[in-house]
């Protein structure tokens, strides 16, 4: 087999994938097998070019034949001497697909052979693999948890950035390979975290990043965190105001109406069931009881128990019942009105009673006024009778001297 004239084609043959398409960034095992006519023997070794036997040498059995522009990401990974021609390409890039790719066996001691007719074509396709992101279960809040993200690909090549978006989520994350026997190795990260309900339906992203490419890829999960339910909370409405007091007590009118709702946060949603004193228990789909009628049958203690698959919380209120013969709208406006009319008459009562007093005692007054008036006129007319006897009497007196 010194040269290739003469010789059987036939008994030349590359069993290979002749096209294969592969991601940029990735990696590419090729697994192939030969056929010779003769041999080969301990001393051969295989050589894959680029293009043809004058082109770039990308991968070679022997170390003084490998191309030195591609060192540590393409390797013949077979051994020609057992008649195994397999190749292994990490990191691809974009310029592996330039040109098909020719197997060269090269023997010392039958000469060497071109599998022209066996060339590989390398088609590099952008990169769509994502990371895989493992266990996607619920999560149960405050219970440890270890998440793991598996980088894409399988190969011998350097090893991939990952990274994890973790937002709120607060943990650590640390990165490992496990190594195959065929020499392979898959990347993968763990982030170690303690979920919270407020964790739940929060994203976290796993980020890959191919330096030897400059291409990246990501996968991103929602949380699904589950919890107990926490402390029920009870509300309640009336056709009057309702309210619960510090003692968790409601007070309700005998034969009226009163609705109690009871909502408990969980994930997954809680079941709730009322044990009320009517009826030993009560289960409620949308947590709420209408009690109608009230009587002292409906005295006592109200409790509300939310359940799930995680556990069971419970909280309790009392109705208290009291008596009351309450008067219609219509007889409590009359009510109203007949006091309106009472004050007012006791107002206007109030004022004739003031202008009257007002009055007697102006009349009083003047009545004061004019007997003093009369007894100063009485007197003048004393005072002048009197003086005309005077005058007389001393006249006649005169005149008797």
């Amino acid at each position: 087999m010194h040269t290739t004239f003469g010789v059987d084609h036939s008994k030349y043959r590359v069993i290979v994938q002749r096209e294969i398409r592969v991601q940029k960034g990735l990696c590419v095992y090729i697994p192939c097998r030969f056929t010779v006519e003769f041999g080969p023997t301990i001393e051969s070794y295989g050589i894959w070019y680029r293009g043809d036997p004058n082109g770039e040498v990308v991968s070679s059995q022997n170390p003084s034949k490998t191309s030195p522009q591609n060192p540590g990401r393409i390797f013949f990974t077979g051994d020609a001497s057992k008649l195994d021609c397999s190749m292994s390409i990490n990191d691809v890039q974009s310029s592996d697909g330039d040109q098909p790719y020719l197997f060269r066996l090269q023997d010392v001691g039958e000469g060497s052979y071109n599998y022209f007719y066996y060339r590989i074509q390398l088609t590099v396709t952008e990169l769509t693999d994502k990371p895989v992101i493992t266990p996607v279960t619920a999560l149960l809040a405050d219970k440890e948890v270890t998440l793991t993200c598996e980088s894409p690909g399988r190969c011998i090549g350097s090893a991939p950035l990952i990274t994890w978006n973790s937002g709120r989520v607060q943990g650590t994350s640390v990165t490992y390979q496990t190594i195959h026997p065929d020499g392979n190795k898959i990347y993968y990260s763990n982030i170690t975290f303690i979920p919270s309900k407020q964790d739940h339906l929060s994203p976290l992203t796993c980020i890959v990043n191919f330096k030897a490419s400059s291409t990246s890829t990501s996968t991103q999960i929602i949380l699904n965190v589950e919890y107990a339910p926490r402390t029920p909370q009870i509300s309640c409405s009336m056709t009057t105001d309702c309210t619960i007091d510090e003692h968790n007590t409601i007070y309700v009118q005998e034969g009226s109406a009163l609705s109690l709702r009871c909502f408990a946060e969980s994930f997954p949603e809680a079941t709730i069931t009322w044990l009320i004193p009517r009826n030993l228990n009560n289960t409620s789909p949308t947590g709420k009881i209408d009690l109608h009628d009230i009587s002292s049958r409906d005295h006592g203690l109200y409790t509300c128990k939310a359940a799930n698959v995680h556990g069971t919380s419970i909280t309790s209120l009392t109705v208290k019942m009291f008596s009351c013969r309450c008067m219609d709208n219509q007889i409590i406006i009359g009510i109203v009105i007949g006091n309106i009319v009472v004050l007012l008459s006791l107002g206007l009562g109030v004022f004739c009673f003031i202008k009257r007093h007002v009055k007697m005692e102006k009349d009083r007054t003047e009545s004061n006024d004019f007997q003093l008036h009369d007894a100063k006129g009485t007197e003048s007319v004393y005072q002048n009778l009197n003086r005309p006897t005077d005058s007389i009497y001393d006249n006649i007196q005169s005149a008797k001297q």
